[in-house]
């Protein structure tokens, strides 16, 4: 085949390239711009071959509109892989996501906003905002992601050293290297990113960030096959919470009404309550006694008070207690 008939057969793709990358809804190309840009790169074609290919790219699938203003037609690329909000979305969760390094968001929100076009890319990297002081340094992560990714498709143990910091500040082992562990799934949990499976050490399963892991390698040992009754994002939820040491009690609060949006964003929207007085409400909670507790309780002093149980009443007493001694 001539170079000239490779660039006829091209033409489509080429031109489904340039209407993808260079519209929107506000911006738009006439057919006239189509074959002028088509003859500048050395794609000839006419009105009509022009027209042609675009109805070709429509009939595969390719949402390109064609407008007509007065006698002319002009078009624009309509539904894209993903919309511009839920692209918004997913950015600003790369942005948020303090397991990847400074480097990889820039990265991943360049890549998620070339779905959107030039001129929604423009906007959508103009408003991307990240803290590099709440990014992870550990820039294996991907790789790690990767690795695991592959031995649980082919059933496979992994190995790896996890690390935490010293009191200087420094990374080093925080146990003996994982010589067994058959990995179950990848969860993304509280900001961070957990690889939940079997350990053959400890003889149990655990869950392990992946940000405080070194690169894993792969081990050739057939890997101990996931209860059928094992959900691994439900054993993150209660390693996170602890769940195997707090058990829930009733928490009786009296809030300023202020507090409502605070207790519903912790707790959710179905608890009872009731209006003590114009200015107060009480909640009756079940809760479980964590630091996260206690610490959204502090926060709040003031303006949230513990009424019941006696108990735990008593508990937090002890704790302020203890905070108290520990200044002097």
């Amino acid at each position: 085949m001539s170079e000239n008939n490779y660039r006829i057969t091209d033409r489509p793709l080429f031109l489904l390239r340039y209407i993808v990358q260079h519209t929107n809804d506000d911006h738009k190309v006439s057919l006239a711009d189509l074959i002028a840009y088509c003859e500048q790169h050395g794609h000839s074609g006419s009105r009509h071959a022009i027209s042609n290919d675009i109805d070709i790219l429509n009939r595969y699938g390719f949402d390109i509109i064609c407008t007509k203003e007065g006698n002319k037609n002009f078009y624009s690329y309509g539904s894209r892989l993903l919309e511009t909000a839920e692209l918004r979305m997913l950015i600003d969760a790369v942005a948020a996501a303090p397991f990847l390094t400074a480097r990889h968001t820039a990265c991943l929100t360049q890549k998620l906003a070339s779905i959107a076009g030039l001129y929604d890319a423009e906007q959508l990297c103009a408003t991307v905002s990240a803290s590099n002081q709440s990014k992870s340094v550990n820039g294996r992560i991907f790789l790690s992601i990767d690795i695991i990714h592959q031995a649980i498709a082919a059933s496979k143990k992994i190995s790896f050293q996890y690390a935490a910091y010293n009191g200087q500040h420094n990374r080093e082992p925080r146990f003996s290297q994982e010589i067994g562990f058959s990995p179950y799934s990848t969860i993304w949990r509280t900001d961070w990113y957990y690889v939940v499976g079997w350990s053959d050490s400890e003889s149990a399963i655990r869950a392990y960030r992946l940000d405080k892991m070194q690169i894993p390698c792969f081990v050739d040992a057939e890997a101990v096959k996931k209860p059928l009754d094992f959900h691994p994002a439900d054993y993150v939820e209660s390693y996170l919470s602890h769940a195997n040491v707090y058990q829930k009690t009733a928490v009786t609060l009296e809030c300023e009404n202020s507090m409502m949006n605070y207790v519903i964003d912790q707790f959710g929207e179905h608890f009872p309550y009731r209006q003590i007085d114009n200015t107060h409400f009480q909640a009756t909670i079940p809760v479980k006694l964590t630091r996260s507790f206690w610490g959204w309780i502090f926060e709040h002093v003031g303006s949230i008070r513990i009424a019941a149980p006696e108990s735990v009443q008593t508990q937090y007493r002890n704790m302020l207690r203890r905070a108290l001694e520990s200044i002097n």
